[in-house]
């Protein structure tokens, strides 16, 4: 409830903030103005791993919002080609499955020859294994492995 009521009191703040100063509150904890538009990542490039959908698929939109271009980094290729489409010409799709290596050295190879620079590795790649009611004991071994393989092994290159 706590985190709740924290929530309404700084919307209303931002809200009031964005109405002081000009511009208009944009749903987000700050505010957009014609006058100042939000580039922050102008001419950046930005790879995504789990780019593809759920907060990768946002963090994308939100990137390229603020100007950069994005690759999205997911191991659904179907999924991943549909996004970049969705989200427009500047972001652009390669298959990698983060738990192997060389996909991750080869999906940021194909960013900086597509674009002659890397700015920015977000590691966004997650996955959720199946919950155990009786506790962690329980959980299937080779669920855990693949589980923790992705979210805490997700490779990124040296």
């Amino acid at each position: 409830m706590m985190l709740l009521l924290r929530l309404i009191f700084a919307r209303r703040a931002a809200e009031a903030t964005a109405r002081s100063a000009g511009g208009r509150w944009d749903g987000r904890l700050g505010f957009s103005s014609a006058a100042h538009p939000r580039r922050r990542l102008e001419g950046k490039i930005a790879l995504i791993t789990g780019g593809a959908s759920g907060l990768g698929k946002a963090t994308a939109q939100e990137f390229i919002r603020e100007g950069a271009t994005v690759v999205l980094a997911d191991k659904n290729s179907q999924v991943g080609r549909k996004s970049a489409e969705e989200l427009g010409p500047q972001a652009h799709f390669v298959q990698c499955d983060v738990t192997v290596e060389q996909q991750v050295a080869e999906a940021v190879d194909l960013a900086v020859s597509r674009h002659g620079r890397l700015d920015v590795m977000y590691n966004n790649a997650g996955i959720a294994g199946p919950a155990s009611a009786h506790g962690i004991s329980l959980l299937d071994l080779a669920h855990f492995d693949q589980v923790m393989n992705v979210n805490v092994r997700g490779r990124s290159p040296e």
